[in-house]
């Protein structure tokens, strides 16, 4: 899997979860989410690394985990950054709030040159997942895209709501609409939430969801430059300080517009994530299951390939 790159989006700060979501160790070793998707990823026969940070968490960044998994991965830093948007346009005056996941890849345009894997830092998504998504990568061509699908029932947190790109999947497991829902929780058997509008829905636990674990051609990136502009562009005026620019909306802008396919890999594997600081206790209890269980060793690098 040498031409197939992971991109790793670990520049978010999780304000609910009160800090850096990324550097929460999981394990008695003092390894993080992190540590384990890329251990997963070797595992996957991926070596080439990208990791999408903001330019102050560097220094630290690399003290907690670059000094491990450097060792064993070719690993790049490019940092996301607000200032780093199309000629023409500016930060609007108040705004703090980074522009979202889309602009996060889009941070990585320069360091990318193969078919790559998308994937967030705090999201611990399961060993098998990186071994489907990676066989589908070398595979892909110019104006194609897959996209690991999880059953939404098995995404929530049993301590508040959370945040969920719904899919609709048609034959052939092409996915043929994406949108980003929130508050999305468990109420008597279903769930609900509110969808891109603000507007309640009650969806079904069976129902397929992206936890951002992409893979795109590499030749991806101009569409989403033009993409990410026409999305400035359009941003209204109230909401200019805290719009966000969704890779779930860019792959939907692309597919209405003929310009994507996107094919869904379903995968069994269990997905562990830390939306709230009670989440990481049953995270620790999972991997140190496991472990138990040979999946991984006890000391996670200290035979990784």
């Amino acid at each position: 899997m040498g031409n197939v790159q992971l991109v790793i989006l670990a520049a978010g700060m999780g304000s609910r979860y009160g800090g850096m979501k990324q550097s929460e160790p999981i394990d008695s070793e003092g390894c993080f989410i992190i540590d384990y998707s890329i251990y997963d990823a070797l595992t996957a026969g991926i070596d080439d690394i990208v990791i999408v940070i903001k330019k102050e968490m560097l220094e630290d960044f690399r003290g907690a985990v670059g000094k491990r998994v450097e060792k064993k991965a070719r690993v790049t830093y490019v940092f996301q950054d607000m200032t780093d948007l199309p000629q023409g346009f500016a930060i609007p005056e108040g705004r703090e709030k980074p522009w979202g996941t889309g602009h996060a890849v889009l941070s990585a345009r320069n360091a990318v040159n193969k078919p790559f894997i998308v994937i967030n830092a705090d999201d611990f998504y399961g060993r098998s997942s990186y071994t489907a998504i990676a066989q589908a990568a070398v595979a892909l061509k110019p104006g194609e895209c897959v996209m690991a699908g999880y059953t939404l029932g098995r995404t929530l947190s049993d301590t508040g709501s959370v945040k969920r790109a719904i899919c609709d999947i048609g034959a052939a497991d092409r996915l043929l609409h994406i949108e980003e829902h929130t508050n999305l929780e468990r109420s008597s058997g279903a769930v609900k939430g509110l969808n891109i509008a603000g507007e309640p829905v009650i969806l079904s636990p069976a129902h397929i969801v992206s936890l951002n674990f992409w893979c795109f051609h590499n030749t991806v990136f101009e569409a989403m430059e033009a993409d990410f502009t026409e999305f400035l562009r359009s941003l209204p005026k109230e909401r200019e300080k805290t719009m966000e620019y969704y890779l779930p909306s860019f792959v939907q802008d692309q597919i209405d517009q003929g310009q994507l396919t996107a094919s869904v890999v379903p995968v069994a594997a269990r997905w562990h994530g830390i939306t709230y600081r009670e989440d990481l206790v049953s995270l620790i209890s999972a991997v140190e299951e496991y472990k138990k269980q040979g999946i991984y060793p006890e000391r996670l690098w200290e035979n990784a390939n």
